[in-house]
């Protein structure tokens, strides 16, 4: 029944986008509250999956896999965030890597650039 109806307008959702986001909500989590929380009036308006994505992908906003991370792509940023955390495991430079430079990293790469470039110190790392 949706199909035909107009997307909201991304002025309008974008804040709200930006904050689930932020959150590391899943695209259909991220639509559910849009939903429920009336942040556009859906009787007018339609989001679907398919049509949020590619409005996400228009904000700049990559999942893990289409960002495509390496070890080396990573590297500069692990570095300059090595500084201040000196001990982080892969469950929080996979945080820190997100909140901080805004690279959706898999714990798989970050754990692969532990072995290559910090071996000495994967005794000291909780969650490595």
């Amino acid at each position: 029944m949706g199909k035909n109806k107009p997307l909201p307008p991304l002025d309008i959702l974008r804040p709200h986008i930006l904050k689930y986001w932020a959150m590391r909500k899943t695209d259909k989590e991220i639509i559910d509250i849009l939903k429920e929380k009336r942040i556009f009036d859906t009787d007018q308006y339609g989001l679907g999956l398919t049509s949020f994505k590619a409005m996400r992908n228009e904000m700049g906003l990559e999942r893990t896999r289409k960002q495509g991370h390496t070890i080396y792509s990573i590297r500069e940023a692990m570095v300059a965030l090595r500084v201040q955390y000196t001990k982080a495991g892969a469950v929080e430079m996979k945080s820190l890597l997100f909140h901080e430079n805004s690279m959706s990293v898999s714990r798989h790469v970050i754990n692969a650039y532990f072995r290559e470039f910090e071996p000495e110190s994967e005794s000291e790392r909780p969650g490595g």
